[in-house]
């Protein structure tokens, strides 16, 4: 599966040199794709642990949860549409916000936080 993304990442940072840095809104990991498989590719400079991880979260993304007490990953809450994260976030949630007004589209993923800042600096989760 590694192997899979390198090819991906290496054709996708071959102008990276051509960035824009005031549109790396990702620093450094802020990948030159803006096409819809943007979260698809990992970010080239990641180390072999790294990469793992990378790998590990994007087939976890693809995982069919169950109901517990059933046999399998449980994970899935009272409430879902789907048995699966990927199946309502699309391109790895990539469904622009809707106008003032406009229907929600399916892949949109919100975060909701409260004020205040987690130990690493990030926001809180609700």
């Amino acid at each position: 599966m590694l192997a899979t993304f390198g090819l991906a990442t290496w054709i996708a940072t071959a102008n990276e040199e051509a960035a824009d840095p005031a549109a790396m809104t990702a620093g450094p990991f802020t990948t030159p794709e803006s096409g819809e498989q943007a979260f698809s590719i990992p970010y080239i400079g990641l180390d072999k642990d790294q990469g793992r991880q990378f790998a590990d979260g994007h087939a976890e993304f693809n995982e069919a949860w169950v109901l517990a007490p059933a046999r399998g990953v449980w994970g899935l809450g009272p409430t879902f549409n789907e048995d699966r994260c990927a199946h309502c976030h699309v391109n790895n949630g990539r469904a622009p916000a809707p106008d003032e007004g406009g229907e929600v589209q399916q892949g949109m993923l919100v975060r909701l936080s409260i004020p205040g800042k987690t130990k690493e600096g990030g926001p809180l989760p609700h």
